[in-house]
């Protein structure tokens, strides 16, 4: 499954400049008169530059997580090497953080600051559909 790492906030700030665009094409030519172009453009700029400045998705599949920005890959972790994935409110919004196994089969203490997703429909079903907690191969071999 596919989806944006920051589906809630892309979303969010849509709905945001849409409702500022109508706004400001009703209200402000009423008070401002001919210049209310000046107050729209700002939001019909940012309704169209939006998709590009959260062009960051997230996969999730049979074997593991990874996070894409325009086709280049910026982390990807297998199932067996995620230690957990951790709830948080990232911009105040719910969210998943990876926190990975280190190179002797210990849990990190913190996720590194760019490998979380926010945690809207898709990624819950995506979570609920693939993630299984398993222990690292390391900690398997030393029982």
């Amino acid at each position: 499954m596919i989806f944006r790492k920051n589906a809630l906030l892309f979303y969010q700030s849509e709905i945001f400049c849409i409702v500022m665009a109508i706004l400001c094409s009703t209200l402000v030519p009423m008070i401002v008169g001919d210049m209310f172009i000046l107050y729209l453009f700002p939001f019909l700029v940012l309704i169209l530059v939006n998709p590009q400045l959260h062009n960051e998705f997230v996969v999730v599949n049979e074997t593991g997580i990874s996070c894409q920005k325009t086709g280049k890959q910026l982390w990807a972790y297998e199932w067996h090497s995620i230690a957990e994935l951790k709830n948080s409110s990232r911009f105040l919004m719910p969210s998943i953080e990876v926190i990975a196994y280190n190179k002797y089969g210990e849990s990190e203490r913190f996720a590194l600051p760019n490998q979380y997703f926010q945690l809207g429909r898709t990624a819950r079903e995506a979570i609920k559909r693939y993630y299984k907690p398993t222990e690292h191969p390391l900690n398997q071999q030393q029982q």
